[in-house]
C-alpha cells in the first residue's frame, strides 16, 4: 500500500511538471510612438480608403472611419511576419468617438490571430453592441477541420473607453486577456480550444460592424511576444518531407555511372 502511494505521488508530481513546463517567449516586439518606423516596415494596411482611415500622430495610431453606409468594411494593418509557438500580443487602446449602433454586430477596436492558410481565427474586440451594451467579443472559428477550434461569439460586459487587449496561445489554447485602464496588469477573461499552428498574421483593426456609425479609436501600443517571430517560414514549424531532390539526383547518379563506364572502357 505504501509502494503503490509512494508510486502515485512520483506520478502526480511528474504529470505537475510535465504540465507545468511552458515554452519561452523569447523574441519581443514593441510598436509604441518612439518607433512607429517599425510599422511601415512589418506591417500592411487594408479595408477602407487605409491612406486616409490609418495614420500616425505623436501619441498613437489613429483609425478613424466616417459614418456611412453598412458598406464601409473592417480597416487596420495585418503583420509580415509570423508568429511560432506560444505567442502573446496586446495593444493599448483608447474609443475616441465610438457612438453605440442601432445595427450590426458591433463596432469598435479588435485584435486578431490568422492561422496560416486560412485554418481559422482568433479575435478580441472592445465594442458597443446592439442589445448588448459596451463590452467585449470573443471569437474563434475555424477554418477547416482538424484544428480544434470550434465556432464561438461570446460577449463579456466592459465599460471603459481606455484600456488593453490580448491574445495569448499557448498550446492549443487561445487566451483573451482584458485591463481596465492602460496601467493595469492583463487578466485572463476566457480560454477556448485553438490550434498550435503558425500564426501567419496578426491584426490590429477598426470595425464599424456593419452598422453606419462612425468609429474614431486610437492605438497607442502593440506588445508582441513569441517563440518565434518570422518574416518567412518559422524555425519551429514542423518541416514537410519533400521527395522532389530525387528528380535531381537520379540523373546525378545515372550521370556517374555512365562516366565511370567510359573510363573503364577506355583503360581496356
Amino acid at each position: 500500500m505504501k509502494l503503490l502511494l509512494r508510486l502515485s505521488t512520483v506520478a502526480s508530481l511528474v504529470l505537475l511538471a510535465v504540465g507545468s513546463e511552458a515554452s519561452e517567449m523569447g523574441q519581443e516586439l514593441k510598436v509604441e510612438p518612439a518607433n512607429f518606423a517599425v510599422l511601415r516596415a512589418r506591417f500592411g494596411t487594408y479595408g477602407y480608403q487605409p491612406r486616409q482611415a490609418i495614420f500616425l500622430e505623436a501619441s498613437g495610431l489613429r483609425l478613424r472611419l466616417p459614418a456611412g453606409g453598412s458598406a464601409i468594411p473592417q480597416t487596420g494593418l495585418y503583420s509580415y511576419f509570423a508568429l511560432a509557438g506560444d505567442c502573446e500580443v496586446a495593444l493599448t487602446y483608447e474609443l475616441l468617438n465610438v457612438p453605440p449602433p442601432r445595427t450590426g454586430y458591433g463596432s469598435g477596436v479588435g485584435l486578431a490571430f490568422d492561422v496560416e492558410g486560412g485554418a481559422g481565427r482568433g479575435v478580441i474586440q472592445r465594442v458597443f453592441r446592439p442589445g448588448a451594451g459596451d463590452g467585449c467579443v470573443l471569437q474563434t472559428a475555424p477554418g477547416e477541420s482538424g484544428t480544434g477550434m470550434k465556432d464561438v461569439d461570446r460577449f463579456v460586459p466592459a465599460a471603459s473607453r481606455r484600456g488593453r487587449l490580448g491574445l495569448r496561445r499557448v498550446k492549443n489554447e487561445l487566451i483573451f486577456l482584458l485591463a481596465d485602464t492602460p496601467d493595469d496588469p492583463l487578466k485572463e477573461i476566457e480560454r477556448l480550444p485553438f490550434t498550435d499552428r503558425t500564426i501567419r498574421a496578426m491584426r490590429v483593426f477598426a470595425d464599424p460592424g456593419g452598422s453606419s456609425t462612425a468609429v474614431d479609436v486610437r492605438v497607442r501600443q502593440i506588445d508582441i511576444r513569441a517563440e518565434e517571430i518570422a518574416g518567412g517560414v518559422p524555425r519551429t514549424e514542423p518541416k514537410q518531407w519533400s521527395w522532389a531532390w530525387l528528380w535531381l539526383l537520379v540523373p546525378a547518379i545515372g550521370g556517374v555511372f555512365v562516366f565511370r563506364t567510359w573510363r573503364a572502357r577506355r583503360r581496356v
